[in-house]
């Protein structure tokens, strides 16, 4: 039991990161070390020396990390202050738009991409015809764009039923079944719906619930390429 009654409260988990324990007050947690003595601590679920009755030790100090492919956005730091409230605010993390895994130089020879590299690439399978019909791109966790022909009914505007599709995200061999265990699998959820461009060429997001985009980080789309 904390020395008094003051501490902070339980801080609320980051999305696409995680935060971890680094210091912590020992003999604020009867210990039987000296009041004050800071104890490293490497794995956030050890809490027996700073976290009890609800409520972090003053003194305590987390720090924040963001999942590969998402970066910080605010203090990667915090600690449990004597008025018992954390330093700064909880830090939120984003994706890291159009970064490939490993770095690449120009493509030349028509060399195959290794597995991976283009994270943000997806397909469009056809139930139906039980083949992938189209290339998309992952540009947000929840979107997924993709040229208008390719999900409407043959020389028309009008969409096909999007139970018809699945999307698959981090697919890499087209006609070979060897990396479906890491493939997700996609339905819409609802009708795709147009997006504007100054061309001449369509397109269509398509709106998903993706779960787990560790590994997928999606594209960053310029300008000039709609």
């Amino acid at each position: 039991m904390f020395a008094d009654e003051s501490g902070c409260p339980r801080l609320v988990p980051i999305g696409d990161g995680i935060h971890r324990i680094v210091s912590c007050p020992r003999g604020r947690a009867g210990s039987g070390s000296k009041i004050g003595e800071k104890s490293p601590v490497t794995d956030h679920t050890n809490l027996n020396e700073c976290f009890q009755n609800g409520k972090y030790a003053n003194g305590t100090r987390v720090e924040y990390e963001c999942n590969q492919f998402f970066r910080m956005r605010g203090s990667s730091s915090r600690t449990c202050k004597e008025d018992g409230q954390w330093t700064g605010e909880r830090p939120d993390c984003e994706p890291e738009c159009g970064r490939t895994v490993t770095p690449t130089t120009l493509s030349a020879g028509g060399r195959p991409a290794g597995t991976g590299k283009w994270p943000w690439q997806a397909a469009i399978y056809d139930i139906e015809k039980k083949l992938i019909i189209c290339g998309a791109a992952l540009i947000h966790k929840r979107w997924v764009l993709t040229a208008a022909h390719c999900i409407t009914q043959d020389g028309t505007a009008k969409p096909r039923n999007r139970d018809v599709f699945l999307i698959y995200l981090g697919k890499h061999y087209r006609d070979d079944s060897q990396d479906d265990e890491f493939v997700q699998k996609k339905k819409a959820i609802d009708k795709p719906s147009d997006i504007p461009s100054p061309t001449h060429i369509r397109f269509k997001l398509i709106n998903i619930i993706l779960t787990d985009i560790t590994h997928l980080p999606p594209r960053r789309l310029q300008p000039t390429e709609l």
